[in-house]
């Protein structure tokens, strides 16, 4: 009987210590007045745009408390941001803006801190639309280039996968690339490059750029467009001897260029802007032209004559030693046995033979003063004196003639051109000189040829 009576004692000190110990997590229970304890919402399946928004949802719960309940809320994803708002109590869903082409869900559990009870929400939040856009504004408009070979870099912004988006260009002259971008999950910034060739040809040219999903009808395109270039040749024709030998010829372009010739005896070579010309010696007289490959113009006439300076030349009762071989003329010419004056008095007017170049025009300007003001030019009427028994062409060199043919002048020698009332220039073999009009000098005719 005592031992019964002390396991009754025993049982009921272990059930009065079981209940202290539950006391700050109490179990569901039920009595006559509040039924079961609970934390619910009328509905538990949220859904939700791509957009950025906030959601609430009503809570209700049964449970009687003097002070707010604490509940505890957690969220599956970071994109959903959840927490419990009292009076009265809801929840509060923070969702950012999906990107994602596809479609994303989080669960988020309330549950109390205090009591057994909990309630869990689905969120399903949209796909966002296929998006495939340039980053600025004027990214994606028609681009006008120069000639050059040249690149730009642009940002195309898309949620489509890098494996879904493709590239094309229409011409081959204009290359497009596409670089992966690692660093974003959703809207990712892709590294585009455009890449053009130099532009070898007078024509503009167009290429349509256009980049596109694979899979759905989305695509972007934007047209280049590229002058054409422009070359300048600053000599379009050269005149070598017939010892031959190399010329540079100054090329200015804004595009790369090619030179080309089809005559066996003209070597080209380009560094940098200059295109060096190379001919091999003749016996011929011989002509070629120099063309740049992809147009017609600009072109360089390249002749070669079976003269060099110094050489006897007699051709058609013509004779002479050839003076001056260049690419605006070529000439030959004769020494009078005589030293002349220039002009045989003083005159107080300009003779109006003044041209430095152009010894032809001098001489007709001497002639008329001959024949209108009878003033005599022993020098000048000298050499137009070769111009007979069928000769013509002969007269006297202007200063830069005579200077192209220093090399066999000895002594002083007159040149057309005047310098002033009683002077005019003369040449010595080695430097120019302005001497009295009056003096006698040596006399150099000269013809071209």
């Amino acid at each position: 009987m005592v031992a019964a009576q002390l396991l009754m004692v025993a049982i009921s000190i272990f059930a009065s210590c079981s209940k202290t110990t539950d006391d700050d997590k109490l179990p569901k229970q039920e009595d006559a007045e509040t039924g079961v304890l609970y934390v619910r919402a009328a509905n538990t399946d949220l859904y939700a745009t791509e957009y950025a928004q906030e959601l609430k949802q009503a809570l209700e719960t049964n449970i009687e408390s003097n002070v707010p309940i604490r509940f505890e809320v957690s969220s599956s994803e970071k994109w959903c941001v959840a927490k419990v708002l009292t009076e009265p109590y809801r929840l509060q869903l923070s969702l950012s803006e999906n990107q994602s082409i596809s479609e994303r869900k989080a669960v988020v559990t309330v549950e109390s801190e205090k009591y057994d009870v909990s309630v869990t929400f689905n969120i399903t939040q949209k796909a966002a639309w296929p998006t495939l856009r340039f980053s600025n504004d004027d990214e994606g408009k028609e681009q006008h280039k120069t000639a050059s070979s040249q690149s730009w870099k642009w940002t195309v912004q898309s949620n489509l996968p890098y494996d879904d988006i493709e590239v094309q260009s229409t011409e081959g002259w204009c290359q497009v690339e596409l670089a992966d971008d690692d660093s974003a999950e959703d809207m990712k910034n892709y590294e585009l490059t455009t890449t053009i060739s130099d532009n070898p040809t007078e024509q503009r040219r167009n290429a349509l750029v256009t980049i596109l999903s694979k899979s759905r009808d989305i695509k972007k395109s934007y047209l280049v467009v590229q002058s054409g270039s422009t070359i300048t040749v600053l000599n379009r024709k050269l005149v070598f001897d017939r010892g031959g030998g190399s010329r540079n010829v100054t090329v200015k372009s804004d595009a790369s260029w090619q030179a080309e010739c089809d005559a066996d005896w003209i070597t080209l070579e380009q560094s940098g802007v200059n295109l060096v010309i190379h001919t091999t010696s003749t016996t011929d007289d011989r002509t070629a032209q120099v063309t740049f490959k992809g147009r017609e113009s600009p072109t360089i006439t390249v002749n070669q004559i079976k003269y060099k300076a110094g050489d006897a030349y007699d051709v058609d009762g013509v004779v002479g030693t050839v003076g001056y071989v260049g690419d605006d003329k070529q000439f030959i010419f004769k020494q009078l046995d005589e030293e002349l004056q220039y002009r045989q008095y003083d005159s107080a007017d300009l003779d109006g033979t003044s041209n430095k170049d152009d010894g032809q025009a001098n001489t007709i300007a001497a002639i008329e003063n001959y024949i209108d003001k009878h003033i005599k030019y022993p020098a000048f009427t000298a050499a137009i004196m070769l111009n007979s028994e069928g000769n013509s062409g002969w007269y006297l060199p202007a200063i830069n003639e005579l200077s192209m043919m220093k090399a066999f002048i000895t002594g002083s020698a007159w040149s057309s051109t005047e310098a002033y009332v009683l002077l005019a220039y003369s040449h010595d073999g080695s430097s120019t000189q302005i001497i009295n009009k009056t003096k006698k000098l040596k006399v150099y005719a000269i013809r071209k040829f």
